[in-house]
């Protein structure tokens, strides 16, 4: 996506978001400058007091931005909220929310208003869930309900899609998540805070100066293609695996962050490009009609000793990867590479490992060649790797079982949000 400036967001959020801040921040590094209130480090002293960063209940947003928006040093074009979790606050034994649900509306009416007033693009997420039985154990002098949760979050979206502001469904996302998820009663593992930040700035690109529409209603793309479909073609990183495996591929996750799209996995494990091309899943790929062919093979290809699947980078693989850029293209989709992630191991020194180099080099050559969009997942992923380092890269990756090549779910939804954040720029651009 090019820009001669930056997108500039006023991010306002609660705890939840000042725990997912610092990924975000990274995630988001040369995309759009975020403000947020200030006060990090004092948001971070008592999580369940609003303060600093903290933004707390929608009558606190709604007192801030008026505050804010006001200062003729105010420059943002697009503002992000969330709240909710401290609307939803009640007394043991009390049904009586700290702000009533009528209150919740009228003040997002007033945000709506004050946004159309300053001319501004607005996007909302929607509030993560609670565990009541979790939750009132966990903080007894406050409680909270996902009832209410989900009513407040109902009223949220009702509003906001009249006004067409697009909604990001966090809720959703981290329902779907596997595996402990809390470190009290509302509050979320590092790992999630990840996977949240992931999940958010994937949709962002889409939604930059006004374009809230593409999230809400996606344009449809491909010639001859009927429906807004995305067929995936690759190997056990991408495929869909046994539920009881621990592993995930990227794959299994790419439709949370791609709404109002149908992604058709047929990934399949232990395939190269060489051994993929003869399997019924290709046949399948060539008769579903879709707008794009994500397509992603290394893993497999690399592989020496076994002949029935390795190809050479410079030879047979760079053919394979042509061939299906065209048949792709003959069934009027278009075709997208993806580089393969990093083998998920690291040197002596601490530094991803780079096996997989000539493949991805490969790739990338193919892409400049035909004039193909290519997806850098292992550059993204060296990214995380190196981000994360050895010591605390085991939720992402499967390393524990020996595994160098798999993700762990978590690490799969990750890595889907990233694939999908850089999918959303080449729909965006009609690529």
């Amino acid at each position: 996506m090019k820009q001669t400036e930056l997108p500039r967001l006023l991010w306002l959020g609660d705890s939840i978001f000042v725990h997912y801040r610092p990924y975000l921040l990274r995630f988001l590094e040369g995309v759009a400058e975020i403000e947020t209130r200030n006060g990090y480090r004092e948001a971070l002293e008592n999580l369940d007091h609003p303060r600093g960063t903290n933004c707390g209940d929608s009558s606190m947003v709604l007192a801030f931005l008026q505050h804010v928006l006001a200062k003729p040093e105010f420059k943002a074009r697009c503002l992000v909220i969330n709240c909710g979790l401290h609307d939803i606050k009640t007394e043991p034994g009390s049904s009586r929310c700290q702000v009533s649900l009528a209150e919740y509306e009228e003040n997002l009416m007033a945000i709506l208003r004050l946004r159309r007033e300053y001319g501004l693009s607005l996007v909302w997420i929607a509030t993560t869930p609670v565990v009541d039985a979790r939750h009132q154990k966990h903080c007894p002098e406050v409680h909270r309900h996902e009832r209410d949760v989900l009513a407040y979050n109902a009223a949220a979206e009702k509003l906001m899609r009249a006004d067409g502001v697009p909604v990001l469904d966090l809720h959703r996302f981290t329902s779907c998540l596997e595996g402990e998820l809390y470190i009290d009663h509302v509050h979320y593992t590092e790992e999630v805070r990840a996977l949240q930040a992931a999940f958010l700035s994937g949709h962002m690109e889409r939604i930059f100066e006004g374009k809230e529409s593409a999230v809400a209603q996606p344009d449809a793309v491909g010639e001859g293609c009927e429906a807004q479909r995305i067929v995936l073609l690759g190997d056990s990183t991408v495929a869909k695996l046994p539920a009881d495996s621990g592993i995930r591929g990227w794959g299994e996750a790419l439709h949370h962050s791609l709404p109002g799209w149908e992604v058709v996995n047929l990934a399949v494990s232990g395939a190269s490009t060489k051994s993929f091309l003869d399997r019924d899943e290709y046949a399948q790929a060539q008769s579903t009609p879709a707008a794009y062919w994500l397509i992603q093979f290394g893993h497999n290809d690399m592989k020496e000793y076994d002949p029935a699947r390795f190809t050479d980078a410079d030879g047979a693989y760079r053919e394979n990867l042509r061939r299906m850029v065209a048949d792709a293209r003959a069934t009027g989709a278009r075709a997208v590479l993806v580089t393969s992630p990093h083998r998920l191991r690291y040197d002596a020194a601490g530094v991803p490992t780079d096996e997989l180099l000539p493949y991805v080099k490969a790739v990338r050559a193919v892409g400049a060649e035909l004039a193909v969009p290519v997806i850098d997942l292992y550059a993204m992923s060296e990214d995380l790797l190196c981000g994360f380092g050895p010591e605390h890269s085991g939720w992402i990756t499967a390393t524990d079982k020996d595994d160098f090549a798999h993700f762990t779910p978590c690490g799969a939804q990750v890595i889907a949000a990233l694939v999908a954040k850089e999918l959303h720029a080449l729909i965006a651009a009609g690529k």
